[in-house]
């Protein structure tokens, strides 16, 4: 390959729309490489959504915003890289956004407090029963416990 890239017949490219070309000229659709980037590209891509509680967005407008919401994904999976979730990691966060504590959580399963508190620190591994009684429990799809 000689390193070129190969011309694109122009029939294959739909001409730009004004209103989009406006849109990429207030904030160009190009890598994002920092942190204050991302910033700017979040806030562009609010501005948008509000814009959409005033009056419906055009077709341009809905091309822009999946352009942008890519590269804004794209910069945040490499800032920020999630590893899988474990059980115990899942159940910890379930019981936080509950608002109660293992006690509670021991009390209204049926499950030894003893029980609980191992599966929150990891030292005991889930049994199909725990994942049923926590996923009814908190009415989550058992797959959520499942990440060990």
């Amino acid at each position: 390959m000689s390193g070129r890239l190969s011309p694109i017949p122009a029939q294959a490219i739909a001409p730009a729309k004004p209103k989009y070309l406006a849109l990429v000229r207030k904030f160009p659709l190009r890598p994002i490489r920092s942190e204050e980037e991302n910033e700017a590209a979040l806030a562009m891509l609010e501005s948008l959504g509000e814009r959409q509680r005033v009056r419906a967005l055009t077709p341009e407008e809905h091309d822009y915003i999946a352009v942008l919401a890519k590269l804004i994904e794209e910069y945040e999976n490499k800032r920020y890289p999630r590893g899988p979730v474990t059980g115990a990691a899942m159940l910890t966060h379930l019981i936080e956004a509950k608002g109660i504590t293992q006690a509670q959580l021991a009390a209204e399963t049926g499950l030894a407090e003893s029980t609980v508190s191992q599966l929150v620190r990891g030292t005991r591994p889930f049994a199909r029963r725990h994942i049923q009684v926590f996923a009814r429990y908190f009415g989550v799809d058992p797959v959520l416990l499942l990440g060990d």
